[in-house]
């Protein structure tokens, strides 16, 4: 399953999604202050699902603060028990802050939270119809949902089946089948368009340029194929896979020289979609 399974080597590299969080946290709270105006009266009681380590469910609150946005609590949920161990350096900073190691897809919250979010985190559930509905059940009347995921790239994801095929590497792989997220943006609207109304979504591209090793690091700390690999093999794996990205091929992932750095260097479009929504 493809959710399932996050160990230690994925909380160390999550960090990576925080830089990119922090924009994101910054739209939320403009939003909620929107929604809003006025919590002194009846504080917020808000959920955070796929809270990784609780560094971004944190941020998100000191920024809720700032602008004078009352919170009640502020729950985290996420699968990974490596996670949820280390959100204990933001837990004891704020008594309004909880995470408990929970699994969205079997969430059975009915009418708790006024708002919902999630970052980094949906596209990981294997059926998003059902995590919608669990949603819908877990916000109270009017309650509000922000989501945000990225897309698939399915040339990279094609990159990947066909090296994880080669003989050096096939062994490894007998019991996996590699998942793709999901690559159309239609299937969140789908899922949650029969929950929810008012609901605005937008897709986002930005470009990116990467050294290899930054890239190798980039992928570590999502593909899920690297844990059928043992720890001593990964490094290898991951830098015979970034040098067979071909050149100028693709559009969202290749592989250039730069005569500036004297090295190769890995050009990578990423995909993301957001959406916001109220409970109907």
């Amino acid at each position: 399953m493809k959710k399932k399974g996050f160990g230690s080597d994925y909380a160390e590299k999550a960090h990576l999604q925080k830089s990119f969080n922090s924009k994101i946290i910054l739209e939320l709270v403009e939003s909620i202050s929107a929604w809003y105006p006025n919590t002194r009266d009846n504080p917020l009681k808000i959920l955070d699902l796929c809270c990784g380590d609780g560094g971004s469910t944190y941020e998100f609150l000191q920024k809720l603060d700032e602008r004078n946005i009352c919170v009640n609590e502020l729950l985290g949920y996420d699968i990974s028990q490596e996670q949820i161990n280390r959100t204990d350096e933001y837990s004891c900073k704020d008594p309004r802050l909880k995470f408990k190691k929970q699994d969205v897809e079997i969430m059975n919250d009915i009418e708790k939270y006024d708002v919902i979010i999630s970052l980094f985190g949906l596209h990981w559930m294997e059926d998003i119809k059902n995590v919608s509905k669990k949603i819908h059940n877990a916000l109270k009347p009017n309650g509000k949902l922000m989501f945000f995921v990225p897309l698939e790239k399915p040339d990279l994801f094609q990159i990947r089946k066909d090296f994880m095929s080669l003989p050096q590497w096939k062994p490894y792989f007998k019991d996996l089948k590699l998942y793709p997220f999901i690559e159309n943006e239609n299937e969140y609207i789908q899922a949650f368009e029969q929950y929810f109304i008012h609901c605005t979504y937008k897709r986002g591209e930005e470009d990116k340029i990467f050294s290899e090793e930054d890239f190798m690091t980039f992928l570590s700390s999502w593909m899920q194929e690297l844990r059928y690999i043992s720890k001593d093999a990964r490094l290898k794996y991951l830098k015979e896979l970034v040098e067979s990205i071909p050149h100028e091929v693709y559009p969202n992932v290749s592989r250039f020289w730069s005569s500036e750095d004297s090295a190769y260097k890995i050009r990578f479009k990423e995909h993301f979609f957001k959406g916001l929504g109220v409970k109907s």
